[in-house]
């Protein structure tokens, strides 16, 4: 039995590729199938959590700061007898100087507020709650750091009841917070039918929310949320949201791009009312809505579709991912869907007659170039319509370009040193110039590796498919 076991262990390894594309050389690792099937904002970086991308493509309400609301069209109490409060949203935070509310729910004739949640004019989260009537002092919690401006948060807010205490989430990490020392002054929320539940508006002075909102959630629960929760309302809210157990959930689902009709329970009236407030299918990119279809896998539904108008995701600039003058990787699993147009962009770094890089195909031949006549790579001939994995590598001064793991341009003389700190693009070049088909996912890597070592990768990454 030993010995049979031996063998087949014997049997796997020799099956393994010699160089298989490790994770300790990976600094980037987008993937845009699988998990992340409904977009939310944001495409997770697998190599790890510090190159993030931010997703453009998926609608979102619009708030200008004056007199923009999303109301519940018919009130009712998500808390009563719950020990938790919970509101989660996907929620860009515009610059701007003063106090911004994200969520008001009051009682008596709107005087007082049950629940508020609101930035401060510093920038820090704070949260407000009443556990029951009029006369019962309110408790809040403060972030004791500011979150970003003009930045996508993932926010997941909890409020404990009996534990007294208010937990914040924010893209998926516990964001620390301090409280005023007030006792609620029950351990469950007391049943209470507002008077008004909205966001943005703040429904008794000039602190309305600039920015935007998608992805939102409310409700009470009995049982307490985890990082766990944090992190997959983070890589995918609707899945979250649809599991979550919240009273009441929205998001754009509307062909006319009119309305947000509560996703939960279904219940009449829970649904979002806009005042003044409107769907953004520009500053955010979409102009689909989040059930859409769009050529079969709608990218803005969530899925991989690049409609060449204004579909891409962004990654912010980290020092892993400005080669200089080191050896690196790149693997971008692709089905282009156009590739009779002018040049389209695939991937891109910052200015490549300059300090960076681009991948482009122009009528279904690759190019990459870097600082164009430092590093020049051309060849491919690719058909529309079919997966194709497009591989980009350097060691030293060789350089060599590969479909589908196969070397179809090769450059002797790559010493370029690519040192733009521009935002990475996937899916969109100058111009612009936008793409338009499916990317499944794209991996940089930055170990060293011989140009043989890298093929080696490129074949194995393609031997596993476009969907892995």
């Amino acid at each position: 039995m030993l010995k049979k076991l031996l063998t087949i262990i014997l049997v796997l390894l020799l099956a393994a590729p010699a160089y298989a594309f490790m994770p300790d050389g990976l600094v980037g690792d987008w993937k845009l199938t699988g998990q992340t099937i409904q977009r939310q904002g944001t495409i997770i970086d697998r190599a790890g959590t510090t190159n993030p991308g931010t997703v453009f493509g998926a609608p979102a309400i619009d708030f200008d700061g004056t007199d923009d609301k999303a109301a519940v069209t018919t009130e009712w109490d998500a808390l009563g007898g719950h020990r938790y409060a919970v509101l989660a949203m996907r929620v860009y935070v515009a610059d701007v100087a003063a106090t911004r509310v994200l969520y008001t729910e009051r009682h008596n004739n709107t005087v007082n507020s049950r629940i508020l949640a609101r930035f401060q004019a510093t920038d820090e989260l704070r949260v407000y709650a009443r556990t029951g009537g009029s006369a019962h002092s309110s408790t809040y919690f403060t972030t004791n750091a500011a979150l970003a401006q003009d930045a996508w948060h993932s926010l997941l807010i909890q409020i404990d009841a009996e534990g007294d205490t208010i937990t914040f989430w924010d893209n998926g990490q516990v964001v620390a917070a301090t409280g005023n020392a007030q006792a609620f002054f029950q351990d469950t929320f007391a049943a209470d039918v507002p008077s008004y539940q909205g966001f943005g508006l703040d429904a008794s002075g000039n602190n309305d929310f600039t920015g935007r909102m998608h992805w939102i959630g409310w409700g009470g629960l009995d049982t307490p949320l985890t990082i766990a929760d944090a992190l997959r309302f983070h890589e995918n809210p609707q899945a979250w949201l649809t599991q979550s157990g919240l009273d009441a959930f929205w998001f754009c689902k509307d062909a006319a791009l009119a309305g947000t009709a509560d996703n939960g329970e279904g219940t009449a009236g829970r649904d979002l009312a806009l005042t003044n407030a409107g769907w953004d299918v520009t500053d955010n990119g979409g102009n689909a809505y989040a059930n859409s279809g769009g050529a079969g896998d709608s990218f803005t539904a969530g899925k991989r579709w690049f409609d060449g108008t204004d579909d891409y995701v962004s990654v912010a600039n980290a020092a892993s991912l400005v080669f200089g003058t080191a050896d690196f990787q790149i693997h971008a699993w692709v089905s282009i869907s156009n590739t009779g147009a002018d040049p389209e962009t695939i991937l891109e770094k910052g200015d490549d007659s300059n300090e960076g890089w681009r991948i482009q195909h122009n009528a279904g031949t690759i190019t990459f170039a870097a600082d164009i006549n430092r590093i020049n790579l051309s060849g491919g001939a690719v058909p529309d319509n079919t997966p194709t994995l497009i591989s980009v590598l350097r060691t030293g001064s060789d350089a060599s370009l590969l479909i589908n793991g196969a070397s179809v341009s090769t450059d002797a003389s790559a010493t370029k040193d690519i040192t733009d700190t521009a935002a990475s693009t996937i899916g969109k070049g100058f111009g612009p110039s936008f793409f338009t088909g499916d990317i499944y996912r794209v991996r940089i890597g930055t170990g060293a590796k011989t140009i043989v070592q890298g093929t080696a990768d490129a074949k194995a990454i393609f031997e596993q498919g476009p969907y892995k």
